[in-house]
């Protein structure tokens, strides 16, 4: 309802990585402001989560079919003994058979009043107070092994489950970094050697604004104490929600205002004047920037578009543009340091939730998700 900040409203089960936004009072708001709301959180989360699950109500509602919109698949619920074919035909309809996941049988009952396997307990009651024979030591050997399969299948696809997560890979100590020859040839430095520290490049004032743009990159990941998407209003131009906080944007955000590029009015002003581009039909300048398909957007109509491949020519300040949960629908932004990893890859300056110490870092994460954007921005003559 616009009440508060996404960051206030989600809350973290304990003792897991799960975090959940409940749906708060219903009909307090509804109509098209309340859907615009809705998608904007959606994308918001997009961009913070590897995974997005919208629990949502039936589909003939207006509401389910508004949050289903938003969503890249559907699993859809059929309750047992009430779900009809038709309705079921009528989802496919609607979503159509390429976007339904599957189905799953909700409700359903064991045939026998007797139980199966967990339920025996139960059903052993019902035989006392009817008088019914017990069952032989066989048949509750049977039982016992019975509900030891399924809870040993309920561990086992936990531990998938787990173990299916993406797994953040240890990041080697940074390589030596390329020389001040290395930055400004169009040729990718060689691979390190020496996994030492150096001095970062970008403190070198002859080498700006490129070496402005990675300092800056740097320095924002350095100061960024944790992951945060929450809408704030801003300054404009020049707004920032605190250097301590934000998302994958927000730091590309930061590093080009280090070089001498304000990205919140560049975009605010370039959606004005192309809002298709954007897909856009109003522009907020406390938000739009920090969207990532907003940003690439940007850089795909004013910098200079390079291959989107691991093996394409990379070189440090190039801000490359990931799809870490679906296909070809960037939701994660980096900026090409001038450092190199254990590897030989370019590392990568970005804030991602999931990475070591609440997200900002320095990683050899190039080849880590899909590559969908590959950009190279070029300062203009005279600074």
């Amino acid at each position: 309802s616009g009440s508060c900040a996404l960051e206030d409203a989600v809350v973290t089960v304990w003792g897991t990585e799960l975090d959940v936004l409940v749906a708060g009072e219903m009909g307090r708001t509804t109509g098209l402001m309340a859907q615009r709301r809705l998608t904007r959180a959606i994308e918001e989360m997009r961009s913070a989560y590897e995974l997005v699950v919208v629990d949502t109500p039936p589909i003939v509602l207006a509401s389910g079919r508004a949050l289903t919109a938003c969503a890249d698949a559907v699993l859809a619920i059929v309750r047992s003994g009430q779900t009809r074919k038709r309705g079921i035909e009528e989802a496919l309809s609607i979503y159509g058979a390429g976007r339904v996941l599957g189905f799953v049988l909700n409700a359903a009952r064991p045939t026998s009043e007797k139980g199966y396997a967990y339920y025996t307990g139960y059903a052993k009651a019902l035989a006392d107070a009817q008088g019914e024979p017990q069952p032989s030591a066989k048949r509750r050997l049977r039982r016992i092994a019975g509900a030891a399969a399924t809870v040993l299948a309920s561990v086992a696809v936990g531990y998938w489950l787990l173990k299916s997560r993406p797994v953040e890979t240890p990041v080697p100590p940074p390589a030596e970094q390329a020389s001040a020859a290395d930055l400004l040839d169009a040729t990718p430095a060689p691979a390190a050697v020496d996994a030492t520290p150096t001095t970062p490049l970008a403190g070198t004032p002859a080498l700006s604004p490129l070496a402005d743009l990675i300092a800056g990159a740097r320095g924002a990941a350095e100061a960024v104490a944790r992951y945060d998407l929450a809408y704030v209003v801003l300054e404009y131009p020049g707004g920032d929600p605190g250097l301590d906080r934000g998302n994958a944007a927000d730091l590309v955000v930061r590093a080009f205002r280090a070089a001498g590029l304000d990205l919140q009015q560049e975009i605010h002003d370039d959606l004005l004047e192309s809002p298709a581009s954007y897909g856009a039909s109003e522009a907020d300048t406390n938000i739009d920037h920090r969207r990532v398909r907003n940003l690439m957007t940007w850089f795909a109509r004013h910098a200079t578009e390079l291959e989107p491949s691991a093996g394409a020519d990379w070189q440090p300040g190039d801000v490359v543009f990931w799809a870490t949960d679906g296909p070809d629908r960037a939701n994660h932004t980096g900026i090409v340091s001038d450092r190199r990893a254990e590897s030989g890859n370019w590392m990568v300056l970005h804030h991602f939730k999931a990475s070591p110490d609440g997200g900002a870092a320095e990683e050899d994460v190039l080849t880590r998700w899909p590559i969908v954007g590959h950009y190279r921005w070029t300062p203009a003559q005279g600074g």
